[in-house]
């Protein structure tokens, strides 16, 4: 009830402040109405707290630009688990799809939806 109040009030007082404006006989003629103050200082501060948002974003970002991103080493010790997909994949190529997912994820160590992934992609690869 009491925020019903508030805002009646409010609306009259920019009524009211319209009205004014609108009845001034000093007016000049052909001037566009200027808003309303209380509008303004709301518009100000909503707009300073965009510019402070703004400036804490790009602060943000030089912060992460100026970091080392980190490079994960990559292990060569030997073939890749789609190199190695690829070779069991050729060696068993006549098996069906099912034997050859049940082959990956064995050999490979991998789930179900991993191994019928590198089954497809040795597939095309092959």
């Amino acid at each position: 009830m009491q925020s019903n109040l508030t805002s009646q009030d409010y609306m009259q007082r920019k009524l009211n402040h319209y009205n004014a404006w609108l009845l001034d006989p000093k007016r000049p003629f052909g001037v566009a109405y200027g808003g309303f103050p209380e509008d303004k200082q709301k518009e100000a501060g909503i707009k300073a707290l965009q510019q402070e948002y703004v400036a804490k974003a790009e602060a943000k970002k030089k912060v992460a630009a100026s970091k080392p991103k980190a490079v994960r080493a990559r292990k060569s010790s030997g073939p890749t688990k789609q190199d190695r997909a690829i070779e069991l994949y050729k060696a068993n190529i006549k098996l069906s799809k099912d034997n050859m997912v049940e082959i990956l994820r064995t050999e490979l160590d991998m789930s179900l939806a991993g191994a019928t992934t590198y089954y497809y992609n040795a597939k095309r690869l092959a």
